[in-house]
């Protein structure tokens, strides 16, 4: 008898031993097996050496509505040292950039593109970059965004939504805001106004800015923007509560999120799906991993839990399109926003367009028309394109 309870304390030790054995063994294969895949793009040196700027964009030409020739505009990329905001914790971290200007024709307005999740400003985007320069007389501004495309920061890692907005928005005031004076045709006229535009995770952007920073700008385009995120893509509530308590604490950068894949759900013509997954098989900037737990968090819970209750206090003006069946953030927070914002009538725009999914609505050329007017109202353009029916006009 006292044999046995002598071996018993040895016995539960060595049980501990392996069971923990097994624990880890099971943990490190786990997170070879997530990051793995990753490892060749996860810092910003990392994926600008994987795919330089000026890297051909195969297919997203094919599926533009409008087609620019390259000598009708002025293309240049860079870098932009942050100052004051910080990428996962640390300062001094680079934005790569795009600008585009018409060529040979008076700039009338700025305006400042911001991409969606896990996205870039230089691939599909870029076809709206170009397309409003040359139509819009715009100076036209891609960025990428912490952690996206070839900007510092770890791969589509969003630790704090607040800490990613305000990247964006020392972007717009130290890059964007002084070309409103730099290319006004004639010093002593007035500044340019400056526009930001944002698609589904840069529309979220934008709003914020509108918030935090309102001063920046004159106007806002948002395309499916996300002020909140559809609950048809979120998993179950008991999973959610898991998830926000538990494994975000201990895992942050895990690319394990619970999420459904929504690229199928983003585009109703076959032609862009075919591109962007030929793309993300040859190029590579697209991340096609599982969001990390702490970034679908920032982007799931904190950003539309600051959006929300403050939609009421947002003054800026804005044109806000979004499709009616979009599976991926919700119409209604569009309408919400339309309904809610202390922003005059004739200031406000909003078009829910039937039967479009969540990237299809500048997939039309209307929508173009739409928003060329819109901005010419506001800068009392003098462009051709500012009434002019693009669709007939291409």
């Amino acid at each position: 008898m006292s044999s046995l309870t002598a071996s018993s304390p040895s016995l539960v030790a060595k049980s501990a031993i392996v069971v923990l054995s097994v624990v880890v063994g099971a943990m490190y294969y786990l997170r070879k097996k997530l990051f793995g895949p990753l490892a060749s793009r996860e810092t910003g040196k990392l994926r600008r050496d994987w795919l330089p700027p000026g890297a051909p964009r195969p297919g997203a030409d094919s599926v533009s509505v409008f087609s620019v020739d390259d000598e009708q505009l002025e293309v240049t990329s860079d870098y932009y040292e942050l100052k004051e905001a910080t990428i996962d914790g640390e300062p001094g971290k680079k934005l790569f950039y795009t600008t585009v200007l018409p060529k040979n024709r008076q700039v009338e307005s700025v305006i400042v593109f911001f991409h969606g999740y896990s996205d870039h400003h230089d691939f599909l985007l870029m076809n709206l970059i170009r397309a409003y320069a040359h139509h819009f007389n715009a100076a036209v501004l891609g960025v990428d965004m912490p952690g996206h495309g070839r900007s510092d920061g770890t791969w589509v890692y969003v630790p704090d939504w607040h800490e990613f907005t305000e990247a964006g928005a020392e972007f717009v005031k130290n890059v964007a805001k002084p070309m409103c004076a730099e290319l006004r045709h004639d010093q002593d006229a007035e500044q340019l106004k400056l526009f930001i535009q944002g698609v589904s995770m840069g529309g979220g952007i934008c709003a914020t800015l509108a918030l935090s920073h309102p001063e920046l700008m004159d106007g806002m385009i948002l395309e499916a923007p996300m002020l909140s995120v559809s609950d048809d893509i979120k998993p179950p509530w008991l999973v959610q509560q898991l998830f926000k308590h538990v494994l975000v604490r201990l895992f942050p950068r895990w690319p394990a999120a619970p999420s459904k894949d929504i690229l199928d759900r983003c585009w109703s013509n076959p032609k862009i799906l075919e591109v962007v997954h030929d793309n993300r098989a040859t190029q590579g900037l697209g991340f096609t991993a599982k969001p990390r737990l702490k970034t679908a968090y920032s982007l799931a819970f904190q950003c539309p839990e600051y959006l929300t209750p403050r939609l009421k206090d947002i003054t800026t003006p804005f044109f806000v399109v979004h499709g009616a069946a979009d599976e991926v953030t919700d119409p209604n927070s569009s309408q919400q926003l339309y309904d809610v914002a202390s922003v005059p009538a004739q200031d406000k725009t909003i078009r829910i367009v039937p039967g479009a999914k969540h990237g299809d609505c500048f997939y039309r050329a209307e929508m173009y028309d739409e928003v060329g007017v819109w901005i010419g109202q506001r800068i009392g353009s003098k462009s051709k394109y500012a009434t002019k029916n693009l669709a007939a006009h291409n």
